[in-house]
């Protein structure tokens, strides 16, 4: 008896000490094929990505933001000259029940001729993350409200 014991102690022993050196050889063979900073840039490159510093993405957001704002001023002042123009002022009642799309309220609007430009419409809602709260009622619009004006209306932002 004494000598099967040691023989499966002699076992485990033999058994843990491969499954030791095993794991050791194949952690330095992982960490040789962990690319460098420079082989990730390089494959990144190759995908099409840009690479760009926390600073360089920073300044391009910031120049979105000021396009963005640049576009809503000019929006609004094509409206108030519109209105001054000889253009014929349309008003609208506009009926937002639950469960419509802001597909269905820019296909609304095309039709009643408050804007011109249904899919414009519609992107600027989802760009500017005002169809996720669009609310349910009646609100009036008319033709002479910039893309911004009818959205902080209808979602009462």
């Amino acid at each position: 008896m004494k000598h099967t014991i040691r023989a499966f102690a002699f076992g485990l022993c033999t058994a843990t000490a491969l499954l030791a050196f095993t794991y050791y050889e194949t952690q330095e063979g992982s960490a040789s094929s962990t690319p460098t900073e420079e082989d990730a840039r390089q494959v990144l490159k190759q995908e099409g990505y840009h690479i760009l510093s926390t600073k360089d993405y920073k300044e391009l957001e910031e120049a979105a933001k000021q396009a963005q704002k640049k576009q809503d001023d000019n929006q609004e002042t094509n409206s108030e000259k519109s209105e001054s123009g000889n253009k014929k002022n349309i008003f609208y009642s506009l009926t937002i029940d639950k469960g419509i799309s802001s597909s269905e309220i820019s296909k609304k609007l095309m039709e009643t001729n408050i804007i011109e430009d249904e899919e414009a419409f519609n992107q600027y809602l989802q760009m500017n993350d005002y169809s996720r709260f669009i609310q349910v009622g009646t609100y009036e619009v008319h033709n002479n409200m910039s893309y911004k004006q009818i959205a902080k209306t209808i979602t009462n932002k």
